[in-house]
């Protein structure tokens, strides 16, 4: 898809940088990681690639790490816009309630 061109391509683009952001995160997590003290999903995530660090079926890598974290994101992210979508739906619908 790559060499096709289209609109797509800014699709990709911005895919990108969203993983991108999410590398900084990860790495941001990386430098100050206590792993007494986790303080996120990504924390967690961290401690378990330190305790199989030597089961690389596991599947606990960074790469893997930034696609859960992109998947919890966009599950919020569909869940918080089909409950606003909802919500004004039913406002418009039953005017009242406002």
């Amino acid at each position: 898809m790559r060499h096709v061109p289209g609109p797509h391509k800014k699709i990709f683009t911005l895919w990108r940088e969203v993983i991108d952001f999410v590398r900084e995160k990860v790495n941001a997590h990386r430098v100050d990681y206590d792993p007494s003290n986790p303080r996120d999903y990504i924390d967690c995530f961290l401690g378990e690639m330190e305790n199989l660090k030597d089961d690389s079926a596991a599947g606990f890598d960074v790469e893997n790490l930034c696609f859960c974290t992109l998947d919890l994101f966009g599950a919020g992210t569909e869940t918080t816009s089909t409950t606003l979508y909802w919500g004004l739906l039913y406002m418009v619908k039953y005017s009242e309630i406002q």
